[in-house]
């Protein structure tokens, strides 16, 4: 009897509960049955987290492969054939926006200059396909996943150029998002799909707004709610992330030699001369007083900029104090470029982009983990930073060399 009235008190939620779920799951059907709302056909707000979506989808004649639209919006739209011809030679390219060629498109990218530049000198009937894999703000560890994916469709060489994007990622995504699992059930429904579409504007829409220009000012990009306040003084976060570059860097290269596909680095440059530190910030070790003197001196070397010679005084007792700040190393390195000497002004150039409290521009130190990999796993390296700082006044490029920080 007990047993009776128990299965009655569970029955009625239970029934209630399929009731009002039946509207969603017919909704779901409909949506399926007429193939709506498919998770790579819905702009990737998320910039790729959740379930993974490949860059690649076919074409309805099963002939090609296209950029999924949602990945389009960061990614720009690429296209290549299915079955590869004997005589082509496909690279593809990944890295961030360098690699797709931002603030322009991606047809003049230098992925595309390789591949017309190789074509003009083959002497024989090869032809080169350049797949330009770049994508806005993503970053060496979700380029892991793409390569993981690109390599099914057999590559002749992947060209690997990243490193600027790697503290941007976790200014844009918080700790939650970062650490979540790949596989997102919510994201392979029709109808969430279907509501994440009409949360904002149409596809195209969002197509022709990607295609402007990046602000040529790099703080600019900063200016989303909270963005420039979640930078903080914290070596130890830095230390993370950096070890999390090598560490899928080392990814990539081991998947690409696993599968005996060629595999080439670049080195990626920026400019010195011409972008200040975004951020800078007194470490917190230091104690009020101490933290007032610096500040002084700051001040007093500020007020004599036009006699470079004292200011770098002020500057230089600032440094005996605490060199970990950032403006500090730029105002010196002017100093120092005042007084033509150019060696002391690129070191200080160099150390106040390396204490940039908001990184946007690889690290001397990520520089050098590029430069180790290429040597311990021997693969060939291309010192894009090399020959735009040798054409560059003193090795010290600015915007001769670049439009903004590192395009």
């Amino acid at each position: 009897m007990a047993s009776s009235k128990l299965k009655k008190r569970l029955f009625f939620p239970i029934a209630a509960l399929f009731i009002g779920s039946l509207p969603f799951l017919g909704l779901e059907l409909v949506l399926r049955a007429f193939n709506i709302a498919a998770p790579e056909t819905v702009i990737d707000r998320s910039f790729g987290f959740g379930q993974y979506q490949p860059l690649f989808v076919l074409t309805k004649d099963q002939t090609q492969f296209r950029t999924s639209q949602n990945k389009s919006l960061y990614f720009g739209t690429q296209r290549f054939t299915r079955k590869k011809r004997n005589t082509e030679f496909r690279m593809f390219f990944l890295g961030g926006s360098t690699v797709r060629g931002r603030p322009f498109t991606v047809d003049t990218a230098f992925a595309k200059w390789v591949e017309l530049e190789l074509n003009a000198r083959s002497r024989n009937d090869t032809a080169y396909q350049s797949i330009n894999c770049g994508g806005l703000s993503y970053a060496s560890y979700r380029l892991a996943r793409i390569n993981q994916e690109i390599l099914q469709y057999d590559p002749n060489l992947v060209v690997l150029a990243t490193g600027h994007n790697e503290f941007l990622e976790d200014r844009s995504f918080t700790a939650s998002k970062t650490n979540q699992s790949d596989e997102s059930p919510a994201s392979s429904w029709r109808s969430v799909n279907w509501i994440r579409s009409l949360a904002g504007d149409d596809l195209e829409s969002f197509k022709a707004n990607s295609e402007k220009p990046l602000p040529a000012n790099v703080t600019a990009r900063l200016d989303a709610e909270s963005g420039y306040a979640s930078y903080q003084w914290n070596p130890a976060w830095r230390q993370n992330v950096v070890a999390q570059y090598r560490e899928s860097v080392t990814k990539i290269i081991n998947q690409c030699q696993t599968k005996n596909i060629p595999i080439l680095l670049v080195c990626l440059g920026s400019n010195l001369r011409d972008c200040p530190p975004v951020k800078s910030e007194l470490p917190l070790t230091l104690s009020n007083v101490t933290r007032q003197k610096w500040l002084s001196l700051f001040d007093q070397a500020t007020r004599h900029h036009d006699t470079p010679a004292v200011a770098l005084q002020f500057f230089q007792q600032c440094a005996a104090i605490t060199n970990e700040h950032a403006l500090l190393h730029y105002r010196m390195a002017r100093c120092f470029e005042q007084l033509e000497q150019m060696q002391a002004a690129r070191k200080h150039y160099l150390l106040a982009k390396d204490h940039d409290i908001c990184p946007l521009r690889l690290t001397e130190q990520m520089d050098q983990i590029i430069r180790e990999l290429a040597n311990r796993f021997n693969v060939p390296l291309v010192d894009g930073r090399g020959t735009l700082e040798r054409a560059s006044a003193q090795q010290i490029p600015g915007y001769k060399m670049y439009i903004d920080h590192v395009h």
